[in-house]
């Protein structure tokens, strides 16, 4: 598909595999041993609109911030005082509900925990007239939706092209597809093409196809970019059950017309002898990804993504430069990235017992962060080559013997490279 990039390996160090703890990495951008209370998405917005909700909606900002289209919103879009989702089923019918209590409150903690009700309900019926509004001038072109059988997923998409189509400036939009626990008959014993994950990928193929289908008839498919993501991907070795456990990184699909259609980064190298807890290897952070959406697509300055998301924040090349939104100032800028003057590295001996030596061909480098991790995704090294340097000797004494990645980035490519450790 034309609209479709592929980033192989998504993750970040320390790997948690826990659904709870991992999903609130993801929400929220913080490191495996940080804790956040605020989502990623609701902190920019926070910069921007600081005393949210009070007094939203309003004349300059009529419409949502941001739409989760399902029951529950997206503790992506949690601010510091509230959430900047809203919780959204059916368009035309977003719901009113009614103000709690009138008359005097009490000034006390409970006529503040009132008030703050009474103005999240004020704000929702609110925003529920622009929302209906946006729904009843909107439409949907594509037939591909009834083609592919009108999936929960493909139901939803539906609901967010109608919106966008009708005018409704909402920025950001969630929805959700379950199922990718796959720890039994994830493929079929017989034939490994099908099972469960193949039929999920599927689902998720055919909404996206009919959903960018849609847009593109609605003449607003370059205003339109979204990506997919996972707390964790599953591990390489299969249970007897034909299942996967709890895994490291994953595959992210970014999507829309100003996507490169390409594959980021290398297929992940499996070796002949996998041990039961290894999971694939992170070759990009997924902070990056979401501050490549923040800066390319929304606006935000680089600074801005380092203070509030990844301070070591490298900007990836998934958007195309040249696409026609940039002429109508909604496509931002590119972040520069960082260029090191190098074209190769080589790690030899490798199995390695004792010094590892990494060659770095080519001239004038700015210095090269590089990190190991063991195959279960946890930071065993984390450190810099100096300026210059062609060769770096890297001492892997204390490291228990087994399989390790180094990762670092090369000619604005992240790469992941195996090591064997005796």
């Amino acid at each position: 598909n034309e609209n479709l990039g592929i980033l192989n390996a998504v993750g970040y160090p320390n790997q948690n595999r826990s659904h709870f703890r991992s999903a609130d990495i993801w929400h929220t951008a913080s490191d495996s041993e940080e804790y956040l209370t605020t989502g990623w998405i609701g902190r920019m917005f926070d910069k921007d609109y600081s005393d949210y909700p009070a007094g939203y909606p309003n004349p300059d900002y009529p419409h949502p911030f941001a739409l989760t289209i399902g029951k529950i919103v997206s503790e992506n879009c949690q601010g510091a005082y509230s959430n900047y989702s809203l919780a959204l089923e059916d368009p035309f019918n977003p719901g009113a509900v009614l103000v709690g209590a009138q008359g005097d409150i009490p000034e006390d903690c409970y006529g503040d925990v009132l008030s703050y009700v009474n103005q999240i309900v004020e704000q929702t019926n609110g925003y529920a007239q622009a929302i209906t509004e946006a729904a009843n001038l909107g439409n949907n072109l594509s037939a591909k939706y009834d083609e592919f059988g009108n999936s929960e997923l493909s139901t939803k998409l539906k609901h967010v092209a109608r919106l966008i189509s009708g005018g409704l400036k909402t920025k950001v939009y969630v929805v959700q597809l379950g199922g990718f626990d796959t720890h039994d008959n994830q493929v079929d014993r017989n034939d490994t093409t099908l099972g469960a994950h193949a039929n999920l990928l599927k689902v998720l193929s055919d909404a996206l196809f009919a959903f960018q289908d849609d847009l593109q008839l609605l003449g607003v498919n370059h205003r339109v970019a979204g990506m997919t993501y996972s707390e964790f991907g599953r591990r390489i070795r299969s249970s007897a059950s034909y299942g996967t456990d709890h895994g490291t990184a994953n595959l992210m699909y970014v999507f829309g017309s100003c996507v490169n259609n390409t594959i980021h980064g290398d297929a992940p190298e499996i070796g002949t002898e996998v041990g039961i807890d290894d999971g694939v290897p992170m070759q990009f952070n997924f902070r990056n990804v979401y501050g490549t959406f923040l800066t390319d697509w929304l606006g935000a300055e680089v600074s801005e993504v380092q203070n509030l998301i990844y301070s070591y924040f490298e900007s990836l090349p998934f958007f195309k430069t040249d696409c026609s939104a940039l002429k109508s100032g909604s496509f931002a800028t590119a972040a520069s990235q960082s260029n090191f003057g190098f074209s190769e590295v080589n790690l030899y001996p490798n199995p390695v017992k004792g010094t590892l030596n990494i060659s770095i061909k080519g001239e004038n480098h700015e210095g090269i962060r590089m990190s190991l991790y063991n195959s279960v995704g946890q930071q065993m090294k984390n450190f810099i080559i100096p300026v210059n340097t062609n060769l770096y000797q890297l001492n892997t004494n204390g490291l228990t013997k087994g399989i390790y990645y180094l990762k670092y980035n090369i000619n604005n490519q992240s790469k992941s490279e195996r090591i064997s450790v005796l």
